[in-house]
């Protein structure tokens, strides 16, 4: 059973429609979120002038440009050390091309998913510094590396980090790497109020802010920031300060993209307009398919490269690497959740699954499948050449990495945090692991319910296509800016539908008591309806004619067909009365 929640509504909504000259439906999700005057409401629309905070304020920041400036100058060479998912690839790619410009010696590096594994490791180091390397950069990794970047500073290496993810915690202490500058907005004291950053949207703000350091235009910032808003958008972080990158980032790429590569893979999708959704499903997987499948350096190749058919050329790799991932994954999702259902594991607060014959790149996928599945946090662990590693994906009441650290005698490395994160443990170790996780979690029946936040409650009489489309004004959604949930009681469902392949998704009509009737569909419930329809003697194949009374929470979305253009509710949740 789940939980809904309405909003407190502190403002007379006709008087601000008026004021605002705004829709209903628009009026109650600004004000749930508290924007109830203009001045609120244009400060949050206001993204393209928005006042950041002075990165350099976060620790390590500006000894890093010292750092870096230096390198420059006596043209050292600098090895980026990204990471093989979007944030890693995007934010190699910033670093890469900005200092580039810049003329620095620079070079890169992406861990290949196998045979490196997870951020720096010692092979890895000796090697770049076979390459020469003077100045070694991380990003999206580096703070958990202490005996790495150790390794890296006895070989007289400096080091400069740039991370998002949580610092290693010992004895109830942080345990921060012994590199020449650290910046992570997650470690205690950082400086910065805003601590939520992606590694794409860091390193884009600190890129800017060297060019200032050094008194230069930054003339790569729009390219740059489409990038920032890619791995905001599919490294899920809150969209506080980010949001601003994220609706710029959305923007520019509908208005020109001018990088080479991005435009090709953008058209090699088939995309015009782009939203966050389409980051997220889209370009996302296409950047991750590389690292997951082959090696993510053919991703940062794509978004450098400047000749077309070259360019060309690498899209289509990184879109037919895609297109595989998504018949691997659909196979041992099946799979595997075939396995919790007809096992113990089903009845674990903490599912621990271990699939030996599960390609290990897709390991943080199907964790998210089962997460979304059964609202449990979830851990997808597989064969790898040296034991077992894995994913985590978690809920937003439990603290993975945490969690993990309160195991970490039964695992080899692990780092991510609080909803997501990697670790690798020896084979013998994921039965005690599996058992001693789930001892120690605290969560209760409660915590597993899913909870629904509901902006207003929407008479049918003021939802037109006028203020469906008026609600697009509020793009990107994402974390800490959700797309608004409306609720409408005593409602008939009726004209029943059950579509797709497997006659999972519901179509139908709903009606209020006035009979206002709005289209909708279900993608996530068919099972409840059937089983409702089932009771009233009506079967999948024939419940045209039944009616069952409901009332539901639902999004506003608008349903294109050829020139055909009409508001349909994307029913989120219902309950039958």
């Amino acid at each position: 059973m789940s939980k809904w929640f309405i909003r407190p509504c502190k403002v007379d909504i006709g008087n601000m429609c008026r004021k605002m000259s705004i829709n209903v439906p628009l009026a109650l999700a600004l004000q749930a979120k508290g924007l109830n005057t203009p001045k609120k409401v244009k400060d949050y629309f206001n993204t393209e002038n928005y006042s950041f905070g002075d990165i350099t304020e976060l620790v390590g920041v500006k000894r890093s440009f010292e750092i870096i400036e230096k390198a420059i100058n006596e043209n050292k060479k600098i090895f980026i050390y990204g990471d093989y998912d979007v944030d890693g690839v995007t934010s190699t790619v910033i670093l890469y091309k900005s200092l580039k410009a810049l003329e620095a010696n620079v070079f890169y590096y992406i861990p290949n998913r196998v045979t490196d594994g997870y951020g720096l490791n010692v092979n890895a180091i000796e090697r770049l510094i076979g390459k020469g390397m003077e100045l070694l950069i991380t990003c999206d990794n580096g703070i958990a590396a202490i005996e790495e970047i150790k390794y890296a500073k006895e070989k007289g290496i400096d080091v400069v980090i740039y991370d998002h993810h949580e610092p290693v915690i010992k004895d109830d202490k942080e345990i921060l790497p012994e590199a020449d500058s650290v910046t992570d907005a997650k470690i205690e004291n950082c400086g910065y109020d805003f601590t939520v950053m992606c590694a794409g949207g860091l390193c884009y703000r600190v890129m800017k802010s060297f060019y200032e350091y050094l008194g230069q235009k930054y003339t790569l910032e729009k390219e740059m920031i489409i990038f920032a808003g890619i791995a905001t958008v599919c490294d899920v972080v809150d969209l506080g300060e980010n949001r601003a990158i994220a609706k710029r980032s959305l923007e520019l790429i509908n208005d020109n993209i001018e990088n080479t590569g991005l435009r090709h893979l953008v058209d090699i999708n088939s995309l015009e307009s782009i939203n966050e959704f389409h980051y997220g499903f889209v370009l996302g997987p296409c950047i991750n398919a590389c690292g997951r499948l082959e090696d993510a350096s053919i991703a940062v190749e794509l978004f450098i490269e400047e000749n077309e058919a070259k360019a060309s050329e690498l899209a289509l790799k990184l879109f037919e690497l895609n297109a595989e991932r998504k018949a691997i994954t659909l196979d041992s999702t099946d799979r595997i959740i075939n396995e919790v259902e007809n096992s113990n594991l089903i009845e674990d607060k903490i599912l621990v699954v271990y699939d030996k014959e599960l390609h290990e790149s897709i390991a943080g996928i199907v964790a998210g499948r089962l997460k979304e599945r059964y609202n449990k946090p979830a851990i997808v662990l597989t064969k790898s050449e040296k034991g077992v590693k894995g994913s985590c994906r978690s809920i937003d009441k439990y603290n993975i990495f945490e969690a993990l650290n309160k195991e970490k005698e039964y695992l080899g490395k692990f780092g991510g945090h609080k909803l997501a994160a990697g670790l690798s443990l020896p084979e013998e170790n994921v039965e005690k692991f599996r058992c001693s996780i789930n001892q120690h979690c605290s969560l209760n029946k409660e915590d597993f319910e899913q909870v629904f936040y509901i902006d207003g409650q929407l008479p049918f009489d003021f939802i037109s296509l006028d203020g469906a489309e008026e609600l697009d004004i509020m793009h990107p959604f994402g974390i800490s800016n959700t797309k608004p949930i409306f609720g409408t009681k005593d409602l008939t469902c009726r004209n029943i539908r059950f579509l797709g392949e497997n006659k999972t998704i519901v179509a139908m009509e709903l009606a209020d008591k006035s009979g206002n009737s709005n289209r909708a569909i279900m993608f996530n419930g068919g099972d409840r309806i059937e089983d409702i329809l089932l009771k009233k003697n009506y079967s999948k194949e024939n419940c045209r004619d039944a009616e069952i009374n409901i009332d539901a929470l639902y999004t506003l979305e608008i349903n294109e067909y050829k020139d055909y253009r009409n508001v349909q509710l994307n029913i989120k949740d219902f309950r039958e009365i």
